[in-house]
């Protein structure tokens, strides 16, 4: 074997335990759907555009960003079940907190800069945000022609930043979902968590691009993350 041929050989190996060491500690199963999300983003971002891109164009026709919106929103869906059944899957144990005295936390104003999306702060919520009850007396309005782009920007760079470091954001949600069941242990009203189903899964509804997109991958996340959860939430009711 040639010098050359035995250096190549060489990076090969070394890029191969690289991958290996990068790839998520996710289960086997949910691996299959981490990288069709992945590879649903890289579609978004070569056929469609990318968070820097989204940011600054400021503006959108209220049909294209509701074209790129339920692209985004879909991939949201299917990060989030990766997430959540990752993340009930882990056994955490709480630590004994020694609370200390309170302190106030202390406003400070923050910069986003459009072009440079490593500074912004993403929006990528997991649990569904409780409705008011409070109702507001407006008059209805028609909606503008043109729509802003950094929101959207904002939730398609935080999908990014989950699909690229996972693992983080399973080890927080398991945390928090063993704080919950610390608190339903001992709780008249306990915490239950729905998930909603997937309906494209049984072929019912029209499939929206978005949907189409992750509907191979959230076929598996789904049932993985409503499976954990119908046990989550059995151990949370009384009796």
């Amino acid at each position: 074997m040639s010098r050359s041929r035995t250096r190549r050989e060489d990076q090969r190996a070394r890029r191969r335990s690289v991958r290996a060491i990068l790839a998520p500690k996710l289960p086997q199963p949910l691996v299959a759907a981490w990288r069709h999300a992945c590879w649903a983003f890289r579609f978004i971002c070569e056929f469609h555009t990318t968070p820097r891109q989204l940011a600054k164009q400021e503006y959108l026709l209220r049909a294209q960003h509701r074209v790129v919106r339920d692209l985004i929103r879909h991939l949201e869906l299917l990060a989030r079940r990766i997430v959540l059944a990752a993340a009930l899957a882990l056994n955490m144990i709480l630590k004994p907190l020694t609370r200390g005295p309170k302190r106030l936390r202390k406003q400070r104003r923050v910069v986003l800069w459009p072009g440079n999306p490593a500074a912004w702060r993403p929006r990528f919520r997991m649990l569904p945000t409780r409705t008011s009850t409070h109702t507001r007396n407006h008059t209805p309005t028609a909606p503008p022609r043109f729509v802003r782009t950094f929101p959207l920007a904002r939730r398609f760079e935080g999908v990014r930043r989950v699909l690229v470091n996972p693992d983080a954001y399973v080890r927080r949600f398991a945390m928090r979902f063993t704080r919950f069941a610390d608190r339903n242990a001992s709780s008249n009203a306990p915490r239950i968590v729905e998930l909603k189903p997937w309906r494209y899964q049984w072929g019912v509804g029209p499939l929206t691009r978005g949907a189409r997109l992750v509907n191979a991958g959230m076929c598996v996340a789904q049932s993985l993350a409503q499976d954990k959860l119908d046990r989550f939430n059995e151990a949370a009711e009384p009796g």
